[in-house]
C-alpha cells in the first residue's frame, strides 16, 4: 500500500505554503514508507544539523552560517533548506526558512502526532 508522506500536511495546505514547504520537505527527508531515519534525527537533536546527499539540511545557527547560507545574524532556532540542487530551480536559489525553538517544538509535535497517526493506523 502507498502512504504519501504529505497527506497528513494537506489539510493545512503546507505542501504548496512557500512558509512551510521548506520545512515540511526536510521533514520529510527524515521519513520513508519503511522507515524512519532515526540516525538523522539523533543527529539533528544531538549535533544541531543534519544533512542528505545531494543538499538539504536542518541545522542550529553554527559559526558557519554566513559562508554557507549568506545569513550572519545569530538566531535561536533552525535553518531548514533546500539547495537548488535538490529543488531543481537553479534561478530561485536556496529555498531556507528560520523557524524559533518554541514554534519548531509546537509544530513537531502537532504535525508528527497526526503524522504517526495515520501512519501507523491503516
Amino acid at each position: 500500500m502507498f502512504i504519501s508522506l504529505y497527506e497528513p500536511f494537506s489539510e493545512q495546505d503546507y505542501t504548496n505554503d512557500d512558509n512551510h514547504a521548506t520545512v515540511i520537505n526536510c521533514l520529510v527527508h527524515l521519513l520513508s514508507i519503511d522507515k524512519i531515519d532515526v540516525r538523522g534525527f539523533e543527529m539533528w537533536f544531538k549535533d544541531g544539523h543534519v544533512g542528505g546527499d545531494i543538499a538539504w539540511g536542518i541545522s542550529d545557527w553554527d559559526e558557519y552560517m554566513a559562508e554557507d547560507h549568506n545569513i550572519h545574524e545569530k538566531f535561536d532556532g533552525y535553518l531548514f533548506y533546500i539547495d537548488a540542487d535538490e529543488h531543481g530551480d537553479l534561478s530561485r536559489g536556496e529555498d531556507q526558512k528560520n523557524i524559533n525553538k518554541r514554534r519548531d517544538k509546537a509544530l513537531h509535535k502537532k504535525h508528527y502526532r497526526t503524522l504517526f497517526k495515520n501512519r501507523y493506523s491503516k
